[in-house]
């Protein structure tokens, strides 16, 4: 019971503190939109994208090596091995590399940055990602020590701190997106170093050649896969750069940051569906298959409702939410955003019959293919339709990643998907979401009239079946049992 007691206690302090700097992103947007354009609000959305494809060359999928490894080693000693080798690795691996982008940064950042300067935004995104390394290793230790207390104190401390340098340089500074990248940057110095003088003990000046090899043969191959799921969730954000205004990005930026509502509630949601997927499948494997079936259509109505609702609210949300009138056109992009991403949870619900099934070399098929979708159509349609050519371009995307995966996780792993109820809960979706466009000027009648429409949505899924009360009350305490 104890052990159990502490698992729990754990999974909740680790998702608090995976959900803690979304939350929080989210909540300073009324600060950003009010101290920042959208020229300026673009760049912060372009640069902080950037910063997720560097930060993976900057770490080699040593993250991974580490969390691989590390429960291999019987004895303190050789753990600190690993650790000392990797941080050692990393250290002049980090050096060499930001020397090496500064050098011939400039000319290159051309290609990326289009029209945004190097000096400061790209200059300040090397020195942060270096720092960032430093910052990400002892997080990683916290969670394999499973001090999940310190991985949470940390968390909300680190979180905090930055709010408070957003307000000196954005805010107080008045420096736009390059102080948003400074208050990264300064945030990111501190706690590297509290981080080094808290873990100095695992460190030490032993460096294996050996250790070195086998975390580098484990670590580089998961960068693909990586590079492939940001070309799905970034690429988007590149053409854009390129072939419209900053404006328009900051626009889009905006939509996304709310359209992304669906994927961290979808994210939550898996972190407590995959361990009663493993269960069931193992424990119940000839009854797992109907359990299964009665999940998704469940499911799948849940992500639904909440992506109707997003689509519902999405003008009140950012009007609410933006402290800058120019940002309101961005209501209009974020229910495209967010079906996206319902098509996104729907691939979560397949690929965990992939998992199960050991069959993991398919992964880079379905990411690869919906990268190269992504890639394709954003170069098609941003040049013609702008920011709505982002938005299809990404549910074209996301869309792929589902179809791919579901085929090959029925081909591993048959689970039957209720496809005319879940059509119809499509139908019924788009049905009221097309009643709400009728335009309503005062902001109170509008959330009023539209909460109504919500609500009828909800009465017709249980007015044609797709939802029934027993049958929620039986998996939420199947869930529960779990």
């Amino acid at each position: 019971m104890d052990r159990k007691i502490s698992f729990l206690k754990n999974s909740f302090i680790y998702t608090l503190g995976d959900l803690l700097p979304k939350i929080v992103s989210l909540l300073m947007i009324p600060v950003l939109t009010k101290y920042m354009g959208k020229v300026e609000y673009g760049i912060y959305g372009y640069m902080t994208i950037l910063l997720g494809f560097l930060s993976m060359l900057y770490i080699l999928g040593l993250d991974g090596a580490l969390t691989r490894f590390y429960y291999e080693y019987e004895n303190k000693g050789e753990e600190k091995k690993l650790i000392s080798t990797i941080w050692i690795f990393l250290l002049g691996y980090n050096l060499i590399l930001s020397i090496a982008i500064a050098f011939l940064g400039k000319d290159f950042s051309r290609f990326i940055l289009g029209e945004i300067p190097y000096d400061p935004y790209f200059k300040l995104l090397i020195i942060i990602c270096f720092f960032a390394t430093f910052a990400s290793v002892p997080l990683i230790l916290f969670r394999l020590r499973e001090q999940s207390l310190k991985f949470g104190l940390f968390n909300i401390i680190t979180t905090f701190v930055n709010i408070f340098f957003i307000f000196y340089f954005v805010s107080f500074k008045g420096q736009g997106a390059e102080g948003y990248l400074k208050a990264m940057l300064f945030t990111n110095i501190a706690f590297s170093i509290i981080y080094l003088v808290i873990n100095i003990k695992d460190l030490g000046l032993y460096f294996s050649f050996d250790i070195a090899k086998d975390a580098l043969k484990y670590g580089i191959p998961l960068i693909p896969h990586a590079v492939g799921a940001w070309v799905l969730m970034s690429s988007d954000r590149y053409f854009l750069n390129i072939y419209t205004s900053k404006a328009d990005l900051g626009l889009y930026t905006l939509a996304y940051q709310f359209g992304m509502l669906v994927y961290y509630l979808i994210v939550a949601i898996n972190k407590a569906y995959v361990p009663f997927f493993f269960k069931t499948a193992n424990e119940e494997k000839e009854n797992a298959p109907r359990v299964f079936k009665e999940i998704i259509k469940y499911y799948s109505v849940f992500i639904i409702s909440i992506g109707v609702g997003l689509a519902l609210f999405a003008k009140e949300i950012i009007i609410i939410m933006a402290s800058n009138k120019e940002f309101y056109a961005a209501y209009k992009i974020v229910p495209l955003i967010g079906l996206a991403y319902v098509f996104n949870g729907f691939y979560y619900m397949c690929v965990n019959g992939i998992f199960y099934s050991k069959k993991t070399y398919i992964l880079p098929f379905s990411t690869g293919a919906s990268a190269i979708v992504a890639l394709i159509l954003n170069f098609i349609l941003i040049p013609r339709y702008g920011i709505y050519g982002g938005a299809i371009a990404t549910i074209f995307a996301y869309f792929t990643l589902f179809i791919v995966t579901y085929v090959f996780s029925q081909k591993f792993y048959y689970i039957q998907w209720d496809w005319v109820k879940l059509s119809v809960n499509t139908l019924l979706g788009l049905a009221i979401y097309g009643i709400s466009l009728f335009n309503i000027e005062n902001l109170f009648l509008s959330i009023l009239y539209k909460t109504v429409l919500f609500i009828i949505y909800i009465a017709l899924l249980f007015l044609f079946k797709i939802l029934s009360f027993k049958k929620l009350i039986f998996f939420k305490n199947k869930l529960i049992k779990r």
